[in-house]
């Protein structure tokens, strides 16, 4: 089922690797072999992506019907282009808040959440430690402390913010951060997300890996790039890792309403 929803997806994306254009079947394979099988990172697909099937997919059971022929042609028309425009036109109507339905999502475009648990920086000099998998994609322990060496350690620090770039505390240059939140959801949704940093980064969400970003030291822009994510009704788990080569980093994850 998870091939068939993939492949279905796939129809009219490019899949590249190591700058080779592969067929959609084989590149439906390599997707389920990376992430059903729990290997490597998410490869680049184009700046806009579904994984609603797949989320549903590795849900224990399924809690939202999965878009309907019409809705998904409609998502294969919408390139990155289109939903930056959207952007430009309703990001004066962001909300911060980490709940979705009800009351809390009058009268706003977006959703960006406004408190985190971050924790770092885990070292990375000279970027050698770029893909190394510390602590945080393991487990969630808000209480753990971590030794990070030369006498260091480092532990989760609670951060509210009002603002839509949010920047780690105790910034280093040649480093990596993790920062955690929560999204309380009235019901089941399939939404856009928004997401962006300065430097590299991957966000996970519910467990699965959604975004690879682009390994190029870069300034930060909210609409990097576009994924269309499930989110359970109740508690859904956002982890965020972001580094930062040098002078500053930031990262922002959007979700969007309407």
């Amino acid at each position: 089922d998870g091939r068939r929803m993939l492949n279905d997806v796939l129809q009219n994306s490019r899949f590249k690797q190591d700058g080779r254009t592969i067929d959609q079947e084989s590149s439906g394979d390599i997707y389920l072999q990376e992430n059903i099988a729990g290997a490597a990172e998410i490869r680049k697909f184009d700046s806009v992506v579904d994984y609603t099937p797949l989320m549903v997919s590795r849900g224990p059971s399924v809690n939202g019907k999965l878009d309907s022929p019409e809705d998904l042609r409609r998502v294969e028309r919408m390139r990155h282009p289109e939903l930056v425009k959207r952007f430009k036109k309703t990001r004066n109507r962001i909300r911060f808040t980490r709940r979705i339905g009800g009351d809390e999502g009058k009268a706003a475009s977006w959703v960006a959440p406004d408190s985190w648990y971050i924790i770092g920086p885990f070292p990375n000099p000279w970027r050698s430690q770029i893909e190394t998998s510390f602590p945080p994609e393991l487990e969630i322990d808000r209480d753990a402390v971590y030794d990070v060496g030369n006498g260091r350690t480092v532990s989760w620090q609670y951060t509210r913010t009002q603002s839509l770039g949010v920047i780690p505390p105790n910034m280093k240059d040649h480093a990596i951060y993790y920062a955690y939140t929560e999204i309380q959801c009235a019901e089941p949704t399939d939404c856009w997300l928004a997401i962006g940093s300065d430097d590299y980064s991957k966000v996970w969400v519910n467990g699965t890996l959604v975004w690879s970003g682009a390994k190029d030291e870069k300034e930060w822009i909210p609409t990097e790039g576009f994924r269309r994510v499930h989110l359970d009704k109740g508690v859904n788990r956002f982890l965020v890792r972001l580094e930062n080569g040098i002078n500053g980093c930031e990262f922002s994850v959007l979700i969007a309403l309407d």
